[in-house]
């Protein structure tokens, strides 16, 4: 009788491991594709920020160059001070300038 009940217990307890160990293999997998996905999302967010800035220093130094040259056309010393009009046309062209790099670079 003995032998009986053993086997009966290797019968109940054999696929009750497997499908436990199966369970265990499933969560596994998920968590993994989650954390590829986060990691994915992670890496986008990185790329995006750095083409903003890529493009905000771009937009930066056409200023800087834009600015140096009106101080140049007035005969004055580059990061000279410019008439007030002049400059307010140069900062409104740089956060123009700004903007466009968050529009082309937002989700």
């Amino acid at each position: 009788m003995a032998i009986k009940i053993d086997k009966v217990w290797l019968l109940v307890l054999v696929p009750t491991v497997a499908v436990l160990l199966t369970v265990i293999l499933i969560v596994k997998i998920v968590q993994d594709k989650e954390n590829e996905r986060v990691v994915y999302e992670m890496l986008q967010e990185e790329a995006r920020q750095e083409n903003i800035d890529a493009c905000i220093k771009l937009a930066y130094d056409n200023y800087s160059k834009e600015w140096d040259n009106a101080c140049l056309l007035i005969d004055r010393p580059i990061d000279c001070a410019l008439p007030a009009w002049r400059a307010d046309q140069l900062d409104a062209l740089f956060e123009k300038d700004q903007d466009r790099c968050l529009e082309r670079f937002s989700n």
